[in-house]
């Protein structure tokens, strides 16, 4: 799922409709969960050491975000890299910010990141390539994302610090102001990947209720 990162790779996923999924080392007819490896798109011209962490539809394109370098790639179904923008003002150094999340609300992207000097962004991504930072937020001491969603008005992520492992959450998170809503536990310990189906939040995992 989504955040077992990309080598350059598209994967579509199908269970009912079509939920746009990533992994590594998947084949054709392979399932994930409840879902099935319909089609695999190589993405040429994004180097097989540079893993991208999300992956969002919209606008017609997939958009994923990489790893460490936090470049938003927008790419054409096919698989052809249509544009790229660079988040500005990323900490480096021993603060490096690894880039974990990805969602669009309709006008707004949204990330996330670990390590102390990570910060939540809300970004509109313009057509010459530059990016407008409309809000800034550091990120919660203790807090890890591993992904992010956008559902019904909100944003939503899974948490891979809590409780030291043992149990973990979902955090619900509201975008105009990047304020936690509300947080409750998920199903499993460490959650992987995050999304929407128009009904249920889906989350792929590890734990003691298993990857799904």
């Amino acid at each position: 799922m989504k955040k077992f990162q990309l080598q350059a790779l598209i994967i579509t996923v199908v269970l009912l409709n079509t939920v746009p999924r990533i992994t590594n080392g998947a084949q054709i007819g392979d399932s994930i969960g409840p879902y099935k490896i319909t089609n695999i798109t190589p993405v040429p011209g994004i180097p097989a050491v540079i893993s991208t962490s999300d992956l969002v539809y919209a606008n017609n394109s997939f958009y994923t975000l990489t790893y460490s370098s936090g470049q938003i790639v927008r790419l054409s179904k096919s698989g052809q890299i249509l544009q790229t923008w660079q988040i500005p003002d990323l900490s480096q150094g021993p603060d490096l910010e690894i880039m974990l999340g990805l969602a669009f609300d309709g006008t707004y992207f949204y990330t996330t990141a670990r390590n102390q000097g990570a910060s939540w962004r809300k970004l509109t991504l313009n057509s010459d390539s530059s990016v407008t930072v409309n809000l800034k937020k550091p990120w919660p001491t203790g807090s890890w994302p591993t992904d992010l969603t956008y559902a019904d008005g909100y944003l939503y992520f899974p948490d891979y610090l809590t409780n030291n492992h043992v149990a973990g959450s979902i955090t619900k998170v509201n975008p105009a102001d990047l304020t936690v809503v509300q947080s409750f536990a998920s199903p499993s310990y460490s959650i992987y990947g995050l999304a929407f189906d128009g009904t249920n939040l889906l989350a792929n995992g590890v734990g003691n209720s298993g990857d799904w």
